[in-house]
């Protein structure tokens, strides 16, 4: 048995193949698709992609086959897990200011802030598409 899919990140070879993982791969294309073209909020991101994730972990049961989109895998964990940390704390930041009440914490959130991980984010969206 081949173990070639594996470093078939992108689907070259399920291309045009019907899985059970093809409507969360759709999705995933369409909100990161919105996302780069700023059809869609952050916040809309945030809700609509953490739902592809609990959608195609629930599709996985745990194991990884030649019909797994081993992208969203890496995207959700490598990148949108991080990016989500982020969001989650400039959200705070707004809704709550009170929580960074001390010149430490501001100062804290600055330097979070100047990462850019919006920016950071949209090259690795445009990369998986440009690969998808």
């Amino acid at each position: 048995m081949s173990y070639d899919y594996l470093n078939d990140l992108f689907g070259k070879f399920r291309r045009k193949k019907k899985t059970k993982f093809t409507d969360v791969e759709n999705e995933a294309r369409n909100i990161l698709n919105l996302t780069y073209n700023r059809q869609i909020t952050y916040d809309e991101f945030y809700k609509r992609f953490n739902k592809v994730i609990a959608d195609f972990l629930e599709l996985t049961g745990n194991c990884i086959d030649e019909d797994t989109p081993l992208w969203i895998n890496q995207f959700g964990g490598n990148v949108f897990a991080r990016w989500r940390q982020w969001h989650i704390l400039r959200v705070a930041h707004s809704q709550h200011p009170e929580q960074f009440n001390t010149p430490e914490l501001e100062a804290q959130f600055r330097e979070i802030e100047a990462m850019n991980y919006d920016r950071w984010l949209m090259d690795k969206i445009k990369y998986c598409l440009n690969n998808l």
